[in-house]
């Protein structure tokens, strides 16, 4: 197999970062192991999709921009594959459907691949960072992805955030947003509301409470600012006895309850804040960073 002829050489040079060396490798043990350092041409046709790809949701204009693109300056960066487990002589993509998608429309025969060994168990991990890396996927895209990694792998959230070079609490809250009803999964997915919108619709108790405001800030098309600020306002009129029954309830529905409990507070406070919780009793930790933020939260607190 040959080097594709649109294949620049800043691609050649990219490929060099792309693909460790067997030794980086050694070193490394999350680094694939590749099979070939080369770039080679693989025949369209004998390359399929990968079936545990994160990204659900692909923009056709952004597509044609890509296509257009890729017949101007030729293929910069190669796609990612990996020996089809199934199917002798045929090829899974890793990363890169979008250029794939791209490709196609030009009507490619045979497009430059990097073939990597990739074990099935390694699949989704694979993707999903290639595509957090390049900021691909929709906020909901992202939080089933790593609800699929904790079910998938048996990863703790702090685990996964390791593994993924996240912050926990950001893990935590994405995954949170799988709670909500479909049609606000929707929105945020279509982009017709942000994920801080919905960060907020989720600390409300009922499904009937979400789609309430949900179709208020669509229709008057609320800050994420202001839906923080309705939903704050709907809780303060709730019965306390809600949050008591939560923290008496099961492990989980105390553990939701505490996560809901501590982001409203660090909204209201502007700063991180921790609840531990046994029995009948517990403790509040505020954080702040310095004595002028000390003094912040000091005068905020004094003022209620």
């Amino acid at each position: 197999m040959t080097p594709h002829p649109l294949v620049t050489r800043k691609s050649q040079i990219l490929c060099k970062f792309i693909i460790p060396h067997k030794s980086q490798a050694a070193d490394n043990p999350t680094m694939a192991e590749p099979v070939s350092e080369e770039m080679l041409n693989i025949p369209l046709e004998r390359i399929s999709l990968n079936p545990l790809q994160p990204r659900k949701h692909f923009d056709e204009s952004k597509i044609i921009e890509l296509s257009k693109s890729i017949e101007n300056q030729g293929v910069i960066q190669p796609l990612v594959v990996r020996v089809h487990p199934e199917l002798s002589g045929h090829y899974q993509l890793v990363a890169g459907e979008r250029r794939l998608r791209a490709l196609k429309m030009l009507d490619y025969q045979e497009i430059p691949v990097l073939i990597r060994n990739i074990k099935d168990h390694d699949l989704l991990e694979t993707a999903l960072l290639e595509n957090i890396q390049r900021e691909n996927l929709t906020p909901m895209e992202e939080a089933r992805s790593y609800q699929n990694l904790l079910r998938e792998h048996g990863y703790t959230q702090d685990k996964l955030a390791e593994r993924i070079g996240k912050d926990r609490t950001t893990i935590s809250n994405l995954i949170r947003l799988l709670q909500l009803p479909e049609s606000i999964q929707n929105d945020v997915e279509l982009g017709r509301m942000t994920s801080g919108h919905a960060r907020a619709l989720v600390s409300l108790p009922s499904e009937d409470l979400q789609l309430l405001l949900r179709k208020q800030l669509l229709q008057q098309e609320w800050s994420v600012r202001e839906t923080e600020k309705r939903v704050r306002q709907i809780l303060g009129k709730l019965p306390q006895a809600g949050i008591k029954k939560s923290l008496d309830g099961s492990s989980e529905e105390k553990k939701q309850m505490l996560l809901n409990l501590e982001e409203d507070l660090q909204r209201q406070l502007g700063t991180r804040v921790g609840i531990r919780h046994s029995g009948n009793k517990g403790e509040i930790r505020i954080h702040y960073q310095n004595l002028d933020e000390f003094d912040r939260l000091y005068s905020l607190l004094k003022s209620r």
